[in-house]
């Protein structure tokens, strides 16, 4: 290493500091390396989450006139090995219009398959009056899930026939 006049390190040549350089940049190399290893523990993104349960909506029929009862039910089957808790968001629609959202929460959910009535669900009887003719959809998902993902029953109310 040389000396200037005045006592104070003189660098000789480019490929020193280079030679200086390169172990500080192959350290940060690597620890940044280790930081980016790291986050792949840790779920920072966003992907569709699949659920043990799965969810439809079913009616014996799609058309029923005003004030006729719906017969239909929410069925959750739960493929999870045992029972779990689970919340669901209902969303009832007349003609493309929210009307009525709700939550269910089912403390204990068994393996298997379960049928929930419309009305034990938070689904009110919405066809009871001459107003509800149209259409109505019914959408149930996990309040965990995508909603675009959710079930949907569509069913249309149309006006009794005259007698």
């Amino acid at each position: 290493m040389e000396r200037t006049e005045n006592g104070d390190q003189k660098w000789g040549s480019e490929m020193k500091i280079t030679s200086f350089l390169q172990p500080l940049f192959i350290l940060l190399l690597l620890l940044l390396t280790s930081i980016r290893s790291a986050e792949g523990f840790v779920d920072t993104s966003y992907e569709k989450k699949s659920s043990p349960i799965q969810i439809s909506i079913t009616t014996d029929k799609s058309t029923y006139f005003v004030g006729d009862p719906i017969k239909g039910a929410v069925v959750l089957t739960n493929i999870y090995p045992v029972g779990i808790p689970a919340a669901f968001k209902t969303e009832l629609y007349h003609n493309d219009q929210l009307v009525k959202q709700s939550i269910t929460a089912v403390p204990y959910l068994p393996l298997g398959t379960t049928r929930f009535r419309m009305d034990h669900f938070g689904i009110p009887a919405f066809n009871q009056t001459p107003d509800s003719v149209g259409e109505w959809s019914i959408r149930v998902h996990q309040q965990t899930m995508d909603e675009p993902a959710a079930p949907e029953a569509v069913i249309k109310i149309i006006p009794k026939p005259d007698p």
